[in-house]
């Protein structure tokens, strides 16, 4: 028998080759489509975690109001002028006073910092605290004072 005899009385489903058949562009079509929403569920499924877990870890850090610190050994921190620069480009979370002039936290704007005349010496900080044991305020004191 040869090959043509053994197809001829195949049912035309099986098909003879070279190309996909109906049926199996329906199972690949949803085959696909069941990997593609698989995959976005995935995808929505991690992102809730994800954004749960960091509201655990930024709101449990929060909640504690905590603050740790290096310690240098004598109890005093010394901060360079470019340190007490690059502190106030940021955001400060605490209002801070330097050689007796206070910056509110909420006032504070950057571009006013050359208006503060700070002096470019190293300086000795210190931290106010509240009743409830909370920093208050940070103080900066110039060393050559």
């Amino acid at each position: 028998m040869t090959h043509d005899e053994i197809t001829a009385g195949l049912p035309a489903v099986i098909g003879t080759g070279g190309e996909m058949n109906h049926a199996t562009k329906l199972i690949y079509m949803a085959f696909s489509a069941i990997m593609f929403c698989t995959g976005v569920f995935l995808l929505v499924h991690h992102t809730k975690l994800y954004l749960s877990a960091l509201e655990g870890v930024t709101g449990q850090s929060y909640r504690d109001k905590e603050l740790y610190m290096q310690y240098d050994g004598d109890g005093v921190e010394t901060v360079y002028y470019a340190e007490l620069i690059a502190t106030l480009y940021g955001r400060l979370e605490y209002s801070i006073e330097i050689d007796g002039i206070t910056i509110n936290r909420s006032d504070h704007d950057p571009e006013d910092i050359p208006l503060y005349g700070i002096r470019q010496t190293g300086y000795r900080k210190n931290y106010v605290y509240g009743g409830n044991g909370e920093i208050q305020m940070v103080v900066y004191r110039s060393i050559t004072d």
